[in-house]
């Protein structure tokens, strides 16, 4: 668009807004605030469900201590890497890094 004639910007700048706001009222481009309000509904819950999750072991599935401290361990890097990997796609959308680096380098040695 920086390249166009004024008049051709114009109408181009025009027809970006009609076609965002038609994407807004069809639902196919979605509020960033309504995003992060549904994404921090789930990881709420997603992490009440963490919490509760040894215990629920413990007394419905009567598993042995050393199971449920394993358990434990794993739930707890779980949501280490839950709270990196969101502080990092955050930083990321502020940044405009569009890069998905998907499962590359999240390979660890369990303990």
């Amino acid at each position: 668009p920086n390249k166009m004639k004024p008049s051709d910007r114009r109408a181009w700048f025009q027809s970006e807004t009609t076609r965002i706001e038609l994407e807004k009222e069809m639902r196919t481009l979605i509020p960033a605030s309504e995003v992060l309000s549904v994404y921090a509904v789930m990881a709420k819950t997603v992490v009440k469900t963490l919490e509760v999750l040894p215990d629920l072991l413990e007394r419905d599935a009567a598993l042995p201590p050393d199971a449920l401290e394993m358990t434990q361990k794993i739930i707890d890097q779980l949501r280490e890497d839950l709270a990196s990997m969101t502080y990092q796609a955050c930083a990321d959308a502020i940044n405009g890094d569009d890069d998905d680096n998907g499962d590359e380098g999240q390979e660890e040695e369990q303990e």
